[in-house]
């Protein structure tokens, strides 16, 4: 299992408001490419590097961090969705396991999870995986 501290929980929170602020930006470039200006900041954001097939079906992690062998996934967990979030995140981490060492997945809750702990608990057991719910 995955061991982070409290600081660095704190730390991955910021980190992931700062990467949907970023995803969204490169997302209106390339949405928008309409200027070689724009086209040049598109060549780092490469969702396929990360792209690779599992028993037939393609997986593509949101972020990946190869120095790290770490792949990040973020769900957004509406109203009614919970069992087929934790479903995706079983199927991914049986998949991405055989690509990543680590995993971590972060998970956006709309007020559907009333216990967090339990919510992680067993899918933090199943390895190098971690779950940190940020709740809206």
């Amino acid at each position: 299992m995955a061991n982070y501290t409290l600081d660095e929980t704190r730390n991955i929170k910021v980190l992931l408001n700062q990467v949907r602020a970023f995803r969204d930006t490169i997302q209106g470039i390339i949405d928008n490419k309409e200027s070689s200006e724009h086209s040049r900041y598109v060549s780092f954001y490469d969702r396929e590097t990360g792209k690779f097939e599992f028993s037939g079906k393609e997986f593509i992690p949101d972020f990946i961090i190869p120095k790290l062998q770490l792949c990040l996934e973020i769900k957004l967990l509406r109203e009614g969705k919970k069992s087929k979030i934790i479903e995706e995140i079983s199927a991914d981490i049986t998949a991405y396991g055989k690509q990543y060492e680590r995993q971590l997945y972060i998970v956006y809750d709309l007020g559907c999870i009333q216990n967090e702990e339990e919510f992680k608990r067993d899918i933090e057991n199943t390895g190098n995986v971690k779950v940190i719910i940020v709740k809206h």
